[in-house]
């Protein structure tokens, strides 16, 4: 949310970000405040300030859910982002990809397309967590980049099914996409076994995701993903500025800079791919780190030294 504290105006988006995280941070002294007394009560009377409020949060009331503002498909939609991001992150990590490098899309399968419109409510916080610049959707089956396929868990299963272990076994092997996502859904589903309907159970079957070429496939708790890990040269260059600007946080960290501060960056030694990079991004890293001027110096060696990777140069940061 640090865009949205920080945006030069005070619009009705920046306000609500307010709101909301002091609206968090008091509920958070009050429920706290029976096992941290004192830093609660340093929290409450920071954000306290009206006359309508007590001098203390031990003197305030504890608060009180309010069960009418629960909304289920917010927290399911969120629940399923958070899959999603946890998802993308292990694939990254699996394909030695950064986070700070930027991919191009994000295959998502869904069940019916009122999956897919809750989905797009999230989808631009999905979008930020992952650095991902779109997401495409597709029905169950409509993608050749999906491909899952069901085993059966033999530990879960072969105590509780016996001598039929064998033919229900074989009928998950031959489960369809619609069955698998009807298991993953329902918490379970029902075979038809010699005339006889035998329930499996969710942890009970395995499903697993096939990779394809140029794409990364992962599952968990009923969704799927596809992550497409080309890096063209367009992501390459925005990958490293992402990586400079974190240097740079670093450095004002280093320097001990206020947050607050305006600086200026001066780059001497930069290779040409970074010097690239700061060019076609110049925007985004004065943006990101407050500098008002950003200098390249040629083959200057002042300053320190930052490794991004592949690429080195010399930074040195100045408050204005």
């Amino acid at each position: 949310s640090r865009r949205r504290f920080w945006k030069g105006e005070m619009n009705a988006d920046k306000q609500v970000a307010y709101d909301t995280l002091r609206e968090c941070l008091l509920t958070i002294s009050k429920l706290m405040a029976p096992v941290a007394p004192y830093m609660s009560d340093l929290m409450y009377r920071s954000l306290v300030s009206d006359a309508a409020t007590t001098d203390s949060v031990h003197l305030a009331l504890y608060p009180v859910s309010n069960e009418k503002l629960i909304d289920t498909k917010l927290e399911t939609r969120m629940a399923k982002a958070q899959i999603i991001s946890s998802l993308v992150r292990q694939m990254r990590e699996r394909a030695k990809i950064k986070v700070r490098q930027p991919l191009e899309r994000l295959l998502i399968p869904c069940a019916n397309r009122q999956d897919i419109e809750e989905l797009r409510k999230v989808e631009e916080i999905i979008l930020d967590e992952v650095n991902v610049k779109r997401i495409e959707y597709v029905l169950f089956g409509d993608s050749d980049v999906i491909k899952r396929k069901a085993k059966a868990n033999f530990k879960a299963l072969g105590a509780r099914l016996g001598k039929q272990m064998k033919d229900v076994a074989a009928r998950i092997g031959k489960m369809t996409d619609e069955e698998i996502t009807r298991y993953e859904q329902q918490m379970g589903i029902e075979f038809d076994i010699a005339g006889e309907m035998i329930k499996v159970e969710r942890g009970e079957i395995d499903i697993t995701a096939q990779d394809v070429e140029g794409w990364l496939v992962s599952s968990e708790g009923g969704v799927t993903v596809a992550l497409d890990t080309h890096i063209s040269a367009e992501l390459q260059s925005e990958g490293i500025a992402r990586e400079f600007v974190n240097r740079i946080q670093n450095l004002r960290k280093d320097s001990g800079f206020e947050v607050t501060d305006r600086i200026s960056i001066a780059v001497g030694g930069a290779p040409d791919a970074l010097r690239d990079a700061l060019a076609k991004h110049e925007n985004y890293i004065a943006q990101e780190t407050l500098a008002s001027k950003i200098t390249s110096n040629g083959d200057s060696a002042d300053g320190s030294e930052i490794d991004l990777g592949e690429l080195k140069a010399m930074v040195s940061i100045a408050r204005l």
